[in-house]
This record gives structure tokens, sequence and C-alpha cells, in this order.
């Protein structure tokens, strides 16, 4: 007989392939098995990611172009971009320095500083170049999102959970409270310092799959260049100990606690540095005034304030007053939601992880700006939300879909339902464009979303934007819906963001040649914050370009005796001082101005000016080429240099230069005379 063939044992099917188990704490229900959803072999090739990534690229620069088109507005981009001295040399050795070292607008911020130096070297002044920068870091962090929480989830070949990655994606794109941080140019510190904090994100599941200290030192660089351009992203450390319960699913031990001590550290550093330039620069003035219990009172209402405008995005305005006697029951209120709320998340941590760590992002990510140290008199801001958003569309995107298990007909409709709130939050976000277009757009909105809030500084703003443009028309017809009265006195309030907005104000004034009222709005901010050193400078410049030059030049010396090295300033002094005829202090000051600031065009023009009047033409002419090759578009350096060059009997370059000032500008007179006298 044959004898029987002896059957093979089986193997279990760990033994013949491998086998990825999903991770302890995430629902079976969620996974692609469970709900009947096939897996996509062809997913592994990973096109349908690419699809994803470049669709929502496309679509959210599609949604943001209309910025190409705005102006900077008077909301800190004079202070930072438009009237910055330091930026105008672009980006040079010493103006890197400058952006490591300065505590300039009561920010460090220094990989911000070196972003906006860029754009000024690559686009000049034009507003459309800075905000499309805004614009392209939008778009990356879009991607960012989508491919990190793929990463993080490890669930690549998964079409369930890609689309889900997807939506946070979508909303984090479109979402409204989000164009603030993108369309206004001075906010490029939250669209830069989110790109380096979900970089650290990636980065760090990199770490977790791999461990080895290269890849924690990666986590570390990345989440230092976050810090470096806003330290809102201080509470990421805990945001990762998030990650780690989910969906990395690590055991929580003490070690996921060592482990992150560099990156507290480094925290903390950059708290004691923000802290200590925000005081120093007068940002935290409103903290003696608002007592604790306010300030907590008012940290529960914005943590629900927050909530309903990113389920329900109306009134949506680029300054919020600070709440001032709010109902003891509101408080409770949103207390009890808080804490219902965190102890529901708590409790569901094992069976809907994603509830929890969705819900403590928010809480987490908000923590800096909520409150607890109060800067200014906001109650809160839309920009404050474009990372801690992620939390709650993370909890939409993995609690809807679980919630909707039971009702299959709920759960088929649960695409269109998402469609149309993207579709939705897009058409509000193309509103809210409109409303950064310019200044008066922007604080037109403000004054009509704050009505009855007590924000007569809005008001006021308005009143005085539209008055520096001739549209007293206007005026009459937004405060006769208002109910404001127009051509009242302001009702200032003594903190620092009054005297800001005075300041941007008097920018726009001087801008226009309107040089008396922008000297009243500069004296205005100074009567709020006396050391405002910016408004001093430009003070001192309205004053001397209204025929002003006693109060000019006292006004210099005081901002000088305050801070001596400002080269602005000494060049500004310089000037009124030669055109006193005292020359040899106008010389002084000169070379301390090249001396503190090699970059700035002006202070070499004026040294080389003050070197020329006492025939010392060879020096001169360096300082006037130093000029000309800082700023090709100035004209006063090309006619000195030329006439500097004819002094040495070198025609031809003198020719050129004085060539090139005509062609800059034909109806210089001194350029056409000289040419004419030389040939």
């Amino acid at each position: 007989m044959p004898k029987k063939r002896k059957k093979r044992p089986q193997q279990p099917a760990a033994a013949t392939r491998a086998v990825r188990p999903e991770p302890e704490l995430t629902e079976p229900s969620e996974t692609s098995e469970a709900s009947g959803e096939p897996l996509m072999p062809w997913l592994e090739g990973r096109p349908l990611v690419a699809i994803v990534a470049v669709a929502l690229a496309v679509a959210t620069a599609a949604i943001y172009a209309p910025v190409r088109s705005h102006l900077f507005v008077a909301l800190d981009d004079p202070m930072y971009i438009a009237e910055n001295p330091h930026l105008l040399g672009g980006l040079t050795w010493s103006n890197i320095v400058w952006a490591f070292t300065t505590g300039y607008a009561a920010n460090w911020h220094p990989l911000t500083w070196l972003s906006h130096l860029v754009d000024v070297t690559l686009y000049g002044l034009n507003p459309a170049g800075h905000h499309l920068t805004n614009v392209a870091f939008h778009v990356v962090n879009t991607v960012l999102v989508f491919l990190v929480l793929l990463r993080l989830t490890k669930s690549d070949d998964d079409r369930s959970r890609l689309w889900r990655c997807a939506f946070v994606a979508a909303i984090f794109a479109v979402h409204p409270l989000h164009v603030e941080s993108v369309a206004w140019a001075s906010e490029r510190k939250d669209v830069l310092s989110t790109c380096f904090g979900l970089a650290a994100i990636w980065a760090y599941a990199g770490y977790v799959a791999t461990p080895d200290w290269r890849r924690y030192a990666l986590v570390c660089a990345c989440f230092a260049f976050a810090l470096m351009a806003k330290p809102m992203l201080i509470t990421l450390p805990l945001v990762l100990l998030l990650l780690d319960f989910w969906p990395l699913s690590r055991p929580m031990t003490a070690r996921l606690w060592v482990e992150k001590i560099p990156m507290f550290v480094m925290a903390a550093a950059s708290s004691v540095v923000t802290l200590a330039v925000q005081r120093t620069g007068g940002a935290l003035g409103g903290n003696d005034s608002l007592p604790w219990m306010e300030r907590a009172g008012n940290i529960a209402v914005s943590y629900v304030a927050y909530l309903r405008k990113t389920l329900w995005p109306v009134d949506l305005a680029a300054f919020y007053p600070y709440r001032a006697n709010v109902p003891a029951w509101q408080i409770a209120a949103a207390a009890s939601l808080i804490a219902v709320v965190s102890a529901l998340a708590i409790q569901q941590r094992r069976r809907r992880p994603y509830l929890f760590v969705g819900w403590f992002w928010y809480l987490v990510m908000l923590l800096p700006v909520i409150g607890i140290v109060q800067a200014g008199i906001q109650s809160m801001a839309d920009r404050y939300m474009y990372l801690p958003l992620i939390g709650p569309s993370i909890v939409a995107a993995w609690g809807l879909p679980a919630l909707a298990d039971r009702w299959p007909d709920v759960r088929r409709s649960l695409p269109a339902a998402a469609g149309v709130v993207l579709f939705a939050c897009t058409l509000v976000t193309e509103q809210q464009l409109t409303y950064w277009q310019d200044s008066v757009a922007l604080w037109q909105r403000v004054a009509r979303v704050t009505l009855g809030q007590d924000d007569q500084q809005a008001q006021d703003t308005v009143v005085a934007m539209l008055r520096s443009r001739g549209r007293e028309a206007e005026i009459s017809e937004h405060f006769g819906r208002t109910g404001g009265a127009p051509g009242s006195a302001p009702m200032m309030r003594a903190d620092s963001y009054s005297a800001e907005w005075h300041y941007d104000e008097g920018i726009t004034l001087a801008q226009q040649g309107k040089f008396n009222e922008a000297i009243d709005a500069f004296s205005a901010a100074l009567a709020l914050k006396p050391d405002y050193l910016e408004a001093m400078t430009h003070l001192g410049m309205a004053l001397a370009a209204a025929g002003r030059t006693d109060e000019a030049i006292a006004r210099d010396e005081e901002a000088l005796r305050l801070a001596p090295d400002q080269a602005v300033v000494h060049s500004n002094l310089g000037a009124l001082l030669a055109g006193r005829g005292r020359t040899a202090e106008a010389l002084e000051h000169f070379k301390d101005a090249v001396r503190l600031q090699p970059t700035l065009a002006e202070a070499q023009d004026n040294l080389g000016l003050a070197l020329a009047q006492q025939d010392r033409v060879d020096e001169a002419a360096a300082h006037f080429a130093e000029a000309v090759r800082l700023r090709p578009d100035m004209v006063a350096a090309h006619v000195h240099l030329g006439i500097a060059f004819a002094k040495q009997d070198k025609i031809e370059d003198a020719k050129r230069e004085l060539t090139t000032a005509l062609r800059l500008d034909p109806k210089n007179q001194e350029a056409r005379a000289t040419l004419d006298a030389i040939k």
C-alpha cells in the first residue's frame, strides 16, 4: 500500500507573511475591513496620495489667489514691513545679525525676520510678493497636515483613513478662521512656525519608527526653528505626548516624558526670552490692570467662543475687544462645558482615543495665547486657531464615521456632508478675504463686528482712515448706521495697542503727504506710550517734512537718548543739522549711522554729501557708490556720484551716472544741468 503523506502542520499567519498589527487603541470598526470597504492594492504605489496632495495644494492656492492684489494694512504692516528701516537693505549679513539680536516690535522671532528680509530682497516693498509668500507657506502646511496624519496613522493603504486625513487637511486649507494668518502679511510668523512645527511632528514619527540620536536631533532642530518663528509652539512637546498615546500607541511610561526633556528645556528658554522681550517692549502692559479672576473668566469664555467660531464661523474680525464684566453665568457655563467634555474625553480615551487626543490638542495648543499671560487688550484672535483647529478636525474626521457605523445610510451620506461643509467654508473664506484687501475695509469690518462691545477704538480708527482718504460721505453713512459720532474726539486707552493704531495711522497720513495730521497721530501714540521709539522717530520725520526743523531736531535727539543705536535717527538728525549749517555735528551722526547700519543707503549718501562739502571727494565718491549699489533706484545717489566723478575728471563715469538718474527721473534738473555742463 502506498504510504500516506503526512499532513504538514499549518503555520500561523504570522509565520507565512508579515502582518503589521493595528494599534491597540484603535477601534476595529474604523478599519476598512470592518466597514466593508475594500483595500485598494494599487495604493501601494501611492498615486492616490499624490493626487489628493496636489488637489489640496491647487485648491488652496486658488482660494487665496486674490491676496495678490491686497495692500499692506494699518495693523502692524507699517511697523513690521513697509516702514521697517531694518528691512530696506534686504538680506545682508548685518541684517541677519539684527534678526537674531533684536527685540523689535516686542518680539524675538529671528526666522520670521529672515523671511521678511528675503521677501524685500525678492520683491522690494510690493505687497503682492509678501502676501503670496504667506499663501505658499499655507499651501505647504495644508499638504503637510495631510501627509503627517497619513504617516502617524500608518494607513497609506487604507482608503477610509486616507479620506479622513484629506478632510482634516481640507478644513485646515479653507476654514475662515485661517484667513487672518494667511492674508495678513505681518502674520508670517503663524504660517512659518506651523511649517516647522508640522515638520517636527513628521520627523518625530520617523524617530518613533526607528529611534536613533540623529532622528531625534532632527526633531529638536525643527522644533527650534518653529520657536524662532513664533514662540506659540512651546506646547509642542505636550502634543507629541498626546500623539504617543494615539495614533502611535506607545507604552505610556515615564520614558516618554524623559525623552522630551530637551524639548521642554527649549520651550522654557523660548518662554523666558519672549516674556522678557515683550515686557521690555511694553506688550505686557495690560497684565497689572487685569485681575487674575477676570482673566480666568475670559479664558473659559474664549475656549468656548473659539469652538463656536470653528463650528459657525460668522462675525470674524481682526480685533475682538477684551470682555469686561462677563456675566457669572456665562463663565460658569463655559467652565462646565470644558470640564464635561474633558471628563468625557478622558473616560473614552481607550475606546475613542481620537476624541481624547483631538480635544486636548485643542486645549493644549491654545494655552500660550488663551490669556494666562495677557498681552494687550484683545480677548481672542482668529490667528490663534491656526494650529489648534486641527484638534477638533481630527475629532470630526474620526468620530463622525464611528458614530454613524450603526446607521449605514447616514454613513454613506458623510462624504456629501463633508463636501457641503467644505464648500460653505470656502464661500465664507472668500468673503473674509475681501476684508483684508486694505486698511479701510479691514477696520470697517472690525467696527461692524464689534459694534455694541464698547470698542470705541475701532470706530475711531475707521473715522480717521476714511477722513485721511477724503471719504467724508462714508463716515456719515457708516456712523449713521452704527450710532457713532463722526468728528468726535477719540476715546483713547492707555495701552500699547492703541499707541500702535495711532502709529499706523500716522504712517498712512505721512505717505499721503498729510504731515500735520501725521504729527497729531504720532503725538497721540507717544502720549499713550512715551517710550515708543518708532513713533518718536517718525514724528521727527513728519516734523521735518512739515518744516518744523527745530522741533524735529529736539525729537530726534530725545530718540537717541533712549536708543543710541538707531541708525535711521542718526541719519535723519544729521541731515537736519547739516541744513542748519552744523556740518561737523552732522558728519559725526552720518558716520554713526553708517557704522550701525552699513546697508542704509540714505546714510551712505548723506555721509558722502558731508564729506564732499569738506572737499574730501574721493571718500565721498566711495559712499555715493555704495548708496547706488544698495539702492540702484536712488536718483539722488546717482546724481551725487555723477557730480563726484566729474570733479575727479572721470567724465564717462559721470555721464553714465547722470544719464541713469535722468532715466529714473527725467525731470531731475540737477542731473540735467550737470550733464549739460560736462558735455
